[in-house]
């Protein structure tokens, strides 16, 4: 009687190290989804069609992010229809961005020129998508052609970085 309440005992002692060790495992495995970062490159390739001359290349659109102390600074191309880009920089280089849960935001607004800027960039599933309905940022604070907009563009997280000339 005595050896078998040692072995439920013993079985029970079991049990919660097993329970603790499941229950660590699946923390640690939580925390690291919740905490995957913004930093990398996201990027996209597809073939562009010169309107004029019927002719396609392949061009990759991109958007670097890197986290910085006081945000997160984006820059990259964007390539649109008849070879029209997006260069997604302001005048003094990237664009500095704030993290709102899953949004990085940019804004910018000069009242006595009529410039009021708003850029989202929303993150689920390893990828990024814009939100610049308005079109005032491409328009007052980085130039987009006529045939491109970054309303709606999504680009996937990759592997590689963003290195100097990935885009062109």
């Amino acid at each position: 009687m005595i050896k078998s309440r040692q072995n439920i005992n013993r079985h029970g002692q079991h049990e919660e190290v097993f329970h603790f060790f499941l229950i660590l495992v699946l923390s640690i495995s939580v925390f690291s989804i919740g905490e995957q970062t913004l930093d990398g490159c996201y990027a996209s390739s597809e073939q562009i069609t010169d309107l004029s001359s019927g002719l396609e290349t392949l061009k990759t659109s991109y958007i670097n992010i890197s986290e910085t102390e006081n945000g997160y600074l984006v820059n990259g191309l964007i390539w649109g229809a008849n070879f029209h880009v997006c260069e997604v920089i302001d005048e003094r280089g990237p664009l500095l961005m704030y993290q709102e849960g899953n949004l990085l935001k940019f804004s910018y607004d000069e009242p006595d020129y009529g410039i009021q800027c708003s850029l989202i960039i929303t993150i689920k599933d390893e990828q990024i998508e814009f939100n610049n309905q308005e079109h005032a940022c491409s328009k007052s604070v980085f130039f987009c052609g006529s045939r491109i907009s970054l309303d709606g563009i999504t680009l996937p997280k990759i592997k590689n970085s963003c290195q100097k000339g990935f885009g062109e």
